[in-house]
């Protein structure tokens, strides 16, 4: 809502998510990159930004790596440009087993001092993730343990762009400073104070 007033904005429900339908056992992030360039063909655009928060990060590296044509840029929220490790697909499939049985860890997407000011935010994300279908998740999350390395990608990347939060538990102070490091081509932001969810817990700073 905030990047409508400067800019013309296409939010998409990949699949398995939200009202996107999905009957694939794995949703890979190719598969979810041809998604959205079908969507861009459609509408007859071929010189976006793309941006994507966490598993839609990876999906914007398969954007820009398949269908490089299409996009003039890509954002990476809370993102990274690595195949899971071995320890992060042992996690997955924990991740699958919760999902199976109704149970989300959405606060766990929040730095720790947010909590209690995202409340609301966080039941109501609870309540939107129940209606997606959880075997459309569930494939989606098949599709991120498969997904290949795409640093070769980004390293290629003259427009690019990280943000990151200080405390965000899936990405490390360790790995981000090594990403920052690794991709000096990469403009990297960190907002202090933020977990996961940097773009809801700090949107004015993303936006900026």
């Amino acid at each position: 809502e905030k990047l409508e007033k400067r800019y013309r904005v296409i939010a998409i429900d990949l699949p398995g998510h939200g009202l996107s339908g999905s009957d694939k056992e794995i949703n890979s992030m190719q598969f979810c990159a041809g998604v959205v360039a079908d969507i861009l063909k459609k509408n007859e655009i071929a010189d976006a930004w793309v941006a994507g928060h966490s598993m839609g990060g990876y999906v914007a590296q398969n954007c820009i790596k398949h269908y490089p044509e299409l996009f003039k840029g890509v954002i990476l929220l809370n993102s990274t440009p690595f195949a899971d490790s071995p320890d992060k697909k042992e996690g997955r499939e924990r991740e699958i087993e919760l999902i199976r049985k109704s149970k989300l860890g959405i606060p766990n997407m929040y730095a720790p001092a947010n909590l209690r000011k995202f409340d609301e935010k966080i039941e109501e994300t609870v309540e939107i993730s129940e209606t997606h279908d959880p075997n459309g998740i569930i494939a989606c999350i098949k599709g991120m343990m498969e997904r290949s390395d795409t640093k070769e990608v980004l390293a290629s990347q003259q427009r690019a762009m990280f943000i990151f939060g200080t405390e965000d538990k899936f990405i490390s102070t360790e790995v981000r400073e090594n990403l920052i490091g690794e991709f000096p081509n990469v403009k990297a932001v960190v907002i202090p104070g933020t977990g996961h969810n940097s773009f809801i817990e700090e949107p004015e700073k993303v936006v900026e």
